[in-house]
């Protein structure tokens, strides 16, 4: 649960083109907007292995067959930061005709789970 609240704030951020609107506003250009249970079960499960599993340069991607919804995940830098293993991921992800293309840092915690940072 806590992996697919910190995924729906990933996503709620990740607008078309990679800015921050201080409102709410900008989900009517998210992928979250169509996202279904399914694929943001299928999403977050795709960030974590990406996070966890993969090498930088390499990518995870998913696809839902039943909604076409989809995305793709690469890590783009591993490091050191206060102490934790951080990664850059940069996620592309589409839901009917919106996309969205992304990177945000994030942070390994004490109890294993990544948080986005800035």
């Amino acid at each position: 649960m806590k992996r697919l609240f910190t995924v729906m704030v990933l996503l709620a951020l990740a607008v078309t083109d990679g800015s921050f609107a201080s409102n709410f506003l900008f989900l009517e250009s998210a992928p979250i907007k169509n996202f279904t249970e399914a694929d943001m079960e299928m999403f977050s499960a795709a960030v974590s292995d990406a996070l966890d599993n993969s090498e930088d340069g390499d990518i995870t991607a998913w696809r839902n067959p039943e909604t076409n919804a989809s995305g793709r995940l690469k890590p783009l830098k591993t490091y050191q930061a206060h102490g934790t293993t951080c990664r850059r991921l940069q996620i592309a992800n589409k839901a009917g005709s919106l996309k969205s293309n992304v990177a945000f840092n994030f942070c390994k915690q004490s109890d294993n789970s990544w948080q986005v940072t800035n």
